[in-house]
């Protein structure tokens, strides 16, 4: 819930229970301008962290915009622009990015970063009238929805826990099906993997 205190609102407002999000439920917020001229319509949030790697994700929706940015401003000033039209991401300079197809419309937007050192990490979502720069004069109504943000230690965005204010261990992703109870019926499973990294680590 970005109208959490937790989420600093710079030059935007936020509002709630706008439209239904990725898990079908009414949750999804609208992130909209003020009408300032400005390179900083954003959320954004400052969290403690170790060295090393990172990944920040965050389901998004294009509203009157088509593009939100990533910006880690505190310790490497990265970026990535997302196109919540088309799918891709542009201006890059992340250690790594991707962007997922959920369906009606909604894109997990991911980023990998390397930290060097212990301290802040800045994970700041702008919101932007193109892919190139955060600099636009603002309207007061226009802007995307967005659902599920999470920063998590590692490479890879793994599947969305809602938190507030601090940090969760995540339990073991689980699929369980009644059809395995059933031992007169012959049927197939098929599992369709996406490879992620070192099996053995």
């Amino acid at each position: 819930e970005f109208d959490n205190a937790y989420w600093n609102k710079t030059r935007t407002t936020i509002i709630q229970n706008s439209v239904i999000a990725p898990d079908g439920n009414l949750t999804a917020d609208k992130l909209i301008d003020d009408t300032t001229s400005s390179a900083t319509h954003q959320i954004s949030r400052i969290a403690a962290v170790a060295s090393g790697t990172y990944t920040m994700s965050i389901f998004a929706k294009k509203g009157e915009y088509n593009f939100i940015r990533f910006w880690e401003d505190v310790q490497t000033g990265k970026q990535a622009f997302f196109d919540l039209d088309n799918g891709i991401a542009t201006n890059v300079n992340m250690d790594s990015v991707s962007i997922v197809d959920y369906g009606n419309g909604w894109y997990r937007c991911i980023a990998t970063i390397n930290i060097p050192s212990a301290g802040n990490f800045g994970f700041r979502i702008n919101l932007t009238s193109n892919g190139t720069t955060t600099v636009y004069n603002g309207t007061g109504t226009n802007g995307i929805y967005i659902w599920g943000a999470q920063l998590e230690v590692g490479a890879n965005a793994t599947s969305y826990i809602p938190t507030q204010a601090s940090t969760v261990t995540r339990n073991a992703d689980v699929i369980t099906s009644g059809l395995l109870n059933n031992n007169t019926t012959s049927y197939s499973i098929f599992f369709d993997i996406n490879y992620l990294g070192d099996f053995y680590t």
